[in-house]
């Protein structure tokens, strides 16, 4: 084994997988060691125990999504608590190459 100082000065999260249909639900995610000056990722690590506040958060996003569904899937397009109003789920243009350029299509 070698040690040293670490070469990152970030993590950043790539993944995550979630279950609610288990429980307690599960929440997993993959996330990776960055250095922001050069860009560059020294490993990756994953976990799967996360704070009150994290989980508070993964509710409110459930919530969300589950308002999107919603707008989409009733007819009535909102859940009792007011759902989620005028959504526009059309996207702008076709995703690719210019979304990375932030050019529009020609």
């Amino acid at each position: 084994m070698r040690e040293g100082t670490p070469n990152f000065d970030g993590v950043l999260v790539g993944e995550l997988s979630v279950s609610f249909i288990d429980s307690p639900s599960v929440l997993s995610a993959k996330a990776a060691f960055v250095n922001r000056s050069t860009g560059r990722t020294h490993g990756w690590t994953s976990n799967a125990q996360w704070s009150p506040a994290t989980l508070r958060k993964l509710q409110e996003l459930r919530d969300a999504m589950e308002d999107d569904l919603a707008e989409i899937h009733f007819r009535e397009g909102r859940t009792a608590q007011g759902g989620a109003p005028g959504l526009n789920l059309t996207p702008k243009r076709p995703p690719g190459l210019g979304d990375h350029l932030d050019a529009e299509p020609a």
